[in-house]
């Protein structure tokens, strides 16, 4: 229903059919300012207006969802230790920070290691972690950026065995002797190789544990004699 006078104009018309469209709008403040209630389409608009640093929009939903409720306290301590692992803590990350004094290393440096043990790390995630340190570490401060990738697996074993036994009795006995010698020999082997990509090509430690081993084996002995019955 149009509150406007029977004289309002044409535009003034328009106007107000469209805007009466906006009450179907389901829009609840409330739910849209807080990360874990935020509809996913307007995830990245609530990080803009928290002043989120570093924003992927390959990462996954609940991801975006913890970079946003982490980036406010990310702001109060900028430029500190805390903030930094904060950050990166905030988009899966796994990092351990060393400062230069427990390591003997030239003043106002630190050490970023990220042990990636459960997935691999693309070039646009190694970029990410890169800027997104350098945006919340302290401006003198200078960092050494190392990936570890480390894959363990443990050496399955397999072990199968199979034994058979036939007996055979032919009705009517038979006046000749029948020999019949049966053997059949079954083997298989398995072996696989791993192969790691490590991108961007940088100097990073690479760690990797992975062999399988897997064999079979299956041998039959058939020996069959029918003699008469009495011989």
């Amino acid at each position: 229903m149009s509150l406007l006078p029977s004289n309002a104009s044409p535009l003034e018309q328009a106007l107000s059919d469209n805007t009466q469209r906006f009450s179907d709008i389901p829009a609840y403040p409330n739910s849209v300012w807080n990360p874990d209630t935020c509809s996913d389409n307007c995830l990245p608009w609530l990080a803009w207006a928290l002043s989120v640093d570093e924003w992927d929009e390959a990462w996954e939903e609940q991801t975006k969802r913890n970079v946003i409720k982490a980036s406010i306290e990310v702001h109060r301590h900028k430029g500190t230790l805390g903030a930094v692992k904060k950050a990166l803590a905030a988009t899966g990350v796994d990092i351990t920070v060393t400062e230069w004094f427990e390591y003997n290393g030239q003043p106002y440096t630190f050490k970023a290691d990220v042990n990636l043990e459960t997935r691999g790390l693309t070039e646009k995630e190694y970029e990410n972690i890169n800027r997104l340190i350098k945006q919340t570490k302290n401006v003198r401060s200078h960092f050494d950026l190392t990936i570890y990738l480390t894959n363990k697996a443990k050496v399955p074993r397999l072990a199968t065995s199979c034994q058979q036994g036939q007996q055979t009795t032919v009705i009517p006995h038979l006046t000749k002797q029948i020999d019949s010698q049966f053997c059949s020999c079954l083997t298989s082997g398995y072996q696989t190789v791993a192969k790691h990509t490590v991108l961007p090509k940088i100097t990073t430690h690479l760690e990797s544990q992975l062999c399988r081993f897997a064999a079979s084996g299956f041998q039959s002995i058939n020996i069959l004699t029918i003699r008469p019955k009495g011989a």
